[in-house]
């Protein structure tokens, strides 16, 4: 069964943990603040109704407060939840990308002795490095989907030659546009590869028809470069597509990667 990671909390979403999801987006809206039942609504994107069942489970539960039509976290029951499971999947921490990378570095630190190698690498002085080949031109490659149905969520990968060519940018293509604001990405350089995807998190329903899911920029340093091409697995992330059900699609037929048209 194919999942879709987040990219700002690195959470793995599944139609299992939907409901916890969608807590947390209130709980995390409300935190700056006393909020209105419409900020509320547009901030977490989810319809109507299951904004209201979830509002009146945490209010019942007393993580949020009612008061003079506004809702707001309940501190007292906050810092006491903290202590158990119920927040062990998010908190503020999570959505600052510095943050999580540091959290990352720190487990790496410990649990390898290269880690620690090249953490010490860091102190001493380096020869230069060499100079980076010069980009003498550019390309758009676009990622489009065709004659999908019931599409919740994608991800792809695009290996390409690291010693011909770059990315420059990623642009989102006209999947509707969900709570991500956009199609995240993981760039490897020095793999050769981009990972890309979206999700159509705190949407109800999912997605068919055809479309551009990105854009992405390339440079090139020499004239006849190869192409990227979709691949369907690199570095042990692999290419898929799944339906709201979080089955597995066939993306063989329904995904291509093309030049676009000057």
């Amino acid at each position: 069964m194919p999942q879709i990671r987040c990219p700002n909390c690195g959470l793995t979403i599944s139609m299992k943990n939907r409901k916890e999801i969608d807590l947390d987006l209130i709980t995390h809206a409300v935190q700056s603040g006393p909020k209105t039942f419409t900020y509320l609504l547009h901030a977490t994107k989810l319809p109507r109704k299951t904004l209201c069942l979830r509002l009146r489970e945490l209010c019942e539960g007393g993580m949020i407060l009612k008061r003079e039509g506004v809702y707001m976290l309940d501190e007292t029951r906050i810092m006491e939840s903290r202590s158990t499971t119920h927040f062990r999947r998010f908190s503020a921490m999570p959505y600052d990308k510095r943050v999580r990378a540091g959290i990352l570095l720190a487990l790496l630190i410990v649990s390898t002795p290269v880690a620690a190698q090249v953490l010490a690498s860091l102190f001493i002085t380096s020869l230069p490095a060499a100079p980076e080949p010069v980009i003498i031109g550019s390309f758009n490659m676009v990622l489009k989907i065709h004659d999908v149905s019931n599409l919740y969520g994608w991800q792809v990968c695009i290996a390409y030659n690291k010693a011909q060519i770059k990315v420059l940018a990623i642009e989102a293509g006209d999947f509707p546009e969900t709570i991500l604001k956009g199609v995240w990405n993981m760039t490897s350089s020095e793999g050769g590869f981009v990972f890309i995807g979206d999700s159509l998190i705190g949407s109800p329903s999912a997605w068919s028809g055809s479309c551009r899911l990105a854009i992405i920029t390339f440079g090139y340093y020499v004239e006849t470069y190869t192409k990227p091409d979709i691949v369907p697995t690199i570095g042990g992330l692999n290419t898929a597509l799944c339906d709201s059900a979080q089955n597995s699609m066939a993306w063989e037929n329904a995904l291509a990667l093309t030049v676009e048209n000057p």
